[in-house]
């Protein structure tokens, strides 16, 4: 229903409703999707609409939204927030010794939102048994830190049309929001975020220069150091990730639900099938271990999509995102290998690359305004990269 509310939206907003990014990538995809089902003998219709449903919902998303990152950006300082409202007196009343664990399990029961592992409280989720982390409205800390991620991404985009006040605000809501969810995966990505943030051009060639040298000499050297101390002094980093490799080698329990256990297990499909993959449907995708009917919530996004879509689905998502944001940042290329290399390392935490919005990535950039069927402007683009000495794009009406 969504995807046709948005769909009924577009051509009403505009005269060609697709783009030819999406019609590319949504043919790439169709093309991979046929050919497994030819080599499988096997169509499951329904699935594939679902994958092809997502990817037109993020597309149709990033296309209504006027100024699309700087509405998602303050969309997650207000989820921040939120979160916060939560998540701190949690934590403070736990420090004085006073449990709320009862108050907490009979509310999500009440609600019929308690289960196993999580227990969700309208707009914020605890987990099963008290942690120090912060889940925020979704359904684990490392989900929370991917969108909390991704808008910082996205303020880099907007942080000269945003109010420099407004900016330093939501830079420190953002990242103080990633260092509560105490996730190994956040906090590396964390670490490269002060790269993309920071000006390294100006209009001067010897301010330029300046900029570059302090950023070689001083940046880059504390972004390492403190990496390095923060991965031998904090145990959910350095500890987390020793761990994993030792469950890994000795093969125990649920192995391959861990983010370098999914890539092992997940490469022994993409050894076999580099090309088109294994299918999105269950049946194929795990027909390797057919006791893995369900994905139990698999670790490496990454690796899981390149599994069910091969090299060439998730190579064509990459690439389409590499030139989404080198459109948006008007060319400047290293700041788009930059968001790449850090969006690869947000999905070695989670299988984002299930849901519209980072799928949807493919078609961030700016775009012809969308026009009523009378002609006039509807909706307009405008965004830049702060590192970018080259002029933003602009489409006039």
């Amino acid at each position: 229903m969504l995807a046709l509310f948005f769909f009924l939206l577009l051509i009403q907003r505009s005269r060609r409703p697709f783009s030819l990014v999406f019609v590319v990538v949504g043919t790439i995809f169709a093309g991979i999707l046929l050919a497994q089902c030819i080599d499988f003998s096997f169509y499951p219709f329904v699935t594939m609409a679902g994958f092809f449903v997502r990817l037109f919902i993020g597309y149709a998303l990033i296309r209504l939204v006027n100024n699309f990152p700087l509405t998602f950006v303050r969309a997650m300082v207000v989820l921040a927030l939120l979160s916060f409202a939560f998540y701190i007196p949690y934590i403070l009343l736990s420090m004085v010794g006073i449990s709320v664990e009862g108050i907490i399990w009979r509310v999500a029961e009440l609600l019929g939102t308690a289960s196993i592992s999580r227990r969700p409280l309208f707009l914020h989720t605890f987990l099963r048994d008290f942690t120090p982390r912060n889940s925020g409205m979704f359904w684990e800390p490392g989900a929370f830190q991917g969108y909390l991620i991704l808008a910082l991404i996205f303020l880099a985009f907007v942080k000269h049309d945003t109010p420099r006040k407004q900016y330093v605000r939501s830079l420190q809501i953002l990242c103080a929001g990633v260092l509560t969810t105490l996730s190994t995966t956040g906090y590396i990505a964390l670490a490269l975020i002060p790269l993309l943030h920071y000006d390294w051009r100006t209009q001067n060639r010897n301010q330029t220069l300046f900029r570059i040298l302090v950023g070689v000499y001083l940046v880059l050297p504390l972004l390492i150091g403190s990496t390095f101390y923060a991965y031998k002094t904090l145990p959910f980093l350095g500890e987390k990730i020793d761990s994993q490799l030792e469950t890994l080698d000795r093969r125990e329990g649920r192995w391959y639900r861990g983010r370098m256990g999914s890539l092992v297990f997940d490469w022994e499909y993409i050894q076999q099938r580099p090309l088109t993959g294994w299918g999105l449907h269950s049946s194929t995708r795990y027909a390797l271990h057919p006791f893995m009917e369900s994905s139990e919530g698999m670790g490496n996004g990454m690796s899981d999509f390149t599994a069910k879509l091969g090299v060439l689905g998730f190579l064509t998502w990459i690439v389409a995102v590499y030139q989404a944001f080198r459109r948006l940042s008007g060319g400047n290329r290293r700041a788009s290998a930059l968001v790449c290399g850090i969006l690869l390392l947000v999905l070695q935490g989670e299988c984002f690359l299930g849901y519209p919005i980072f799928i949807g990535l493919a078609f961030v950039g700016p775009v012809p305004a969308l026009r009523s069927r009378r002609g006039t402007s509807i909706i307009r683009s405008r965004s830049k990269l702060i590192p970018s000495a080259a002029k933003p794009h602009v489409y006039e009406s």
